[in-house]
């Protein structure tokens, strides 16, 4: 991931995060995506739950990552908690065909992330959004005011 993606990646979080409970979360969770992206090697990040709803309350949320690898993580990769801004970042991290799996069986979470969730980065090439919506038969991962999520183009 370059340093014009990172500055891209950040820009786009500003625009996400433009409340001003928020604003001050975009730099520190850049840097936290960058941190998956180099250590995971990840076919996509997706922000899940109140935060991609825009229903974020400071002290009350956490924000949720959605990390998907194209092999099943290890047992210590599943789940990881970080903290951003005073605000805790819960990362979950599934191979794409258990994701998928997951959301056909009712995982909530899982099925959420990968119908409405915001594409923080994508991995150049993979056609995961197209992908994810012929899986699930509906719509695809919104990229809203996110950006593209095409990652490192």
């Amino acid at each position: 991931m370059p340093g014009r993606f990172s500055r891209s990646l950040e820009r786009r979080l500003r625009e996400l995060l433009n409340k001003p409970s928020t604003r001050d979360l975009a730099s520190g969770l850049a840097k936290l995506v960058h941190e998956l992206v180099l250590g995971l090697r990840p076919l996509a990040i997706l922000l899940a739950g109140s935060l991609a709803r825009g229903e974020l309350v400071r002290g009350m949320s956490d924000i949720d990552l959605l990390v998907l690898v194209d092999r099943p993580p290890g047992k210590w990769e599943r789940f990881r908690l970080a903290h951003v801004g005073g605000v805790d970042v819960e990362i979950t991290v599934f191979g794409l065909e258990e994701a998928l799996e997951a959301a056909a069986g009712g995982n909530f979470f899982v099925r959420e992330a990968l119908e409405e969730g915001i594409v923080l980065y994508e991995a150049g090439g993979t056609g995961l959004s197209k992908l994810i919506k012929e899986a699930l038969g509906q719509a695809r991962p919104r990229e809203g005011a996110a950006g593209d999520g095409q990652g490192g183009r």
